[in-house]
């Protein structure tokens, strides 16, 4: 079994993304098939970000959810928020610019509260 640092196994691929260049590395988005967790009673998604320059990479977390869309729709609102996070300098851009393609989820759960909480996993930028 493989574990990421978010303490999930890894499962099947579904999607990836490249966005531009950051200092000449590309930034790269994963996202795992949503599993059922049995520990926690719930689904788990799991996401990796490579390319930020801004600590240990991948970075990776997972979104939770009562079943598989809802863990989906989660984990992609956590790497919204990570990769349109202030603190990326340069911003991380698509096409030349910072519309990523990625939902948005502008009302709680993901608030800006919560948005500043996924920001304050990362290192500043140096």
């Amino acid at each position: 079994m493989i574990v990421t640092s978010a303490g999930s196994a890894r499962s099947a691929l579904i999607g990836s993304r490249k966005f531009d260049d950051r200092n000449g590395v590309p930034v790269t988005v994963e996202v795992d098939q949503p599993v059922y967790d049995d520990a926690n009673g719930c689904w788990r998604c799991v996401w990796r970000i490579g390319g930020l320059g801004r600590g240990i990479e991948p970075f990776d977390g997972f979104g939770l959810g009562e079943d598989s869309m809802e863990a989906l729709m989660y984990a992609l609102w956590g790497v919204e928020a990570v990769l349109s996070a202030p603190r990326n300098d340069p911003p991380v851009t698509r096409h030349g610019t910072t519309d990523l393609g990625l939902p948005r989820n502008s009302t709680p759960p993901l608030s800006d509260e919560y948005r500043n909480l996924f920001e304050g996993m990362l290192p500043p930028h140096e």
